[in-house]
């Protein structure tokens, strides 16, 4: 088990991330996603990266834990998140939901964007409490909501 979990650390701290241990991970994830969600479970493995997430690449710390690029499908996870522990997968979890999201052109059909990060950090507090950590996915089921609603001007 140890071997196993040095060698996707190993495999996962490369530039583009298109190795198979991370489509397998992506792969258990969507399935999980499908279980709470309608979305199915069998998406294309995207492209995931890890690396320092800045704004519009300046050179400046990170504000989040992953992004997802609608324009590209691609995914980028922070190279200090630990994939190997429940909590590190929920960030790519998240971002798995904003590919199944658009995948299936929800993005169309909702009034702001906010109602996508809603049910993304919904599933993301899902997962974390399926894997007993009960007070993390409190903390996400907040962030949920101070970023999941539609102001008047977005709508």
């Amino acid at each position: 088990m140890a071997l196993r979990l040095a060698l996707v650390a190993l495999i996962l701290s490369a530039a583009p991330a298109a190795a198979t241990p991370l489509c397998d991970m992506a792969a258990d994830l969507n399935r999980f996603i499908a279980t709470v969600t309608d979305y199915p479970a069998r998406a294309p493995c995207p492209v995931v990266t890890r690396g320092w997430l800045t704004a519009a690449g300046a050179d400046v710390p990170r504000s989040q834990a992953g992004a997802f690029f609608p324009d590209t499908g691609a995914i980028e996870i922070a190279a200090d998140i630990d994939l190997t522990d429940p909590l590190g997968q929920s960030y790519l979890l998240h971002e798995l939901v904003h590919h199944a999201q658009y995948m299936a052109g929800v993005q169309h059909r909702v009034r702001c964007v906010a109602e996508l990060e809603r049910e993304a950090y919904a599933v993301q507090a899902a997962f974390l409490r399926s894997h007993g950590l009960g007070i993390e996915a409190v903390m996400v089921s907040f962030l949920g909501d101070m970023h999941g609603s539609c102001t008047p001007r977005d709508s």
